[in-house]
């Protein structure tokens, strides 16, 4: 009896899981409709581009300096301005002979720019 059962079960299994592994057929699969692309110019080669030219500054407004050994730009800020971390007027004057601010060389003539005019900072209205 308990054989007739175990069969009888297993039957059942079979019917009930042949509907969920019977294999249907894939529906054909639907096109992408195409879209016309559009003609772009090409590119132009990049180029490279030079650093901006000096600001030009007026003869009787700046003064030069020739560089001697050991100087760096703070210490040059520090002569003319009185300030060591107002070095970039002098580099940013000078970009034309310095490609870094560490290629100083005894020797050069550095346009010195007058100093900066501090901004004066933003005041919270009371």
């Amino acid at each position: 009896m308990v054989r007739a059962v175990c069969v009888l079960c297993v039957a059942a299994a079979a019917l009930l899981l042949g509907g969920c592994i019977r294999e249907e057929a894939q529906p054909p699969a639907t096109a992408i409709p195409a879209i016309p692309t559009v003609q772009r110019p090409p590119l132009a080669s990049p180029s490279v581009l030079a650093s901006p030219p000096p600001s030009a500054v007026p003869a009787a407004a700046g003064q030069t300096y020739a560089v001697r050994s050991g100087d760096t730009l703070s210490s040059i800020a520090q002569t003319f301005y009185g300030d060591p971390n107002e070095w970039r007027p002098i580099f940013e004057a000078n970009r034309d002979q310095l490609p870094s601010a560490d290629s100083l060389q005894a020797g050069q003539n550095l346009r010195i720019p007058p100093r900066p005019v501090a901004q004066p900072s933003p005041t919270v209205g009371t």
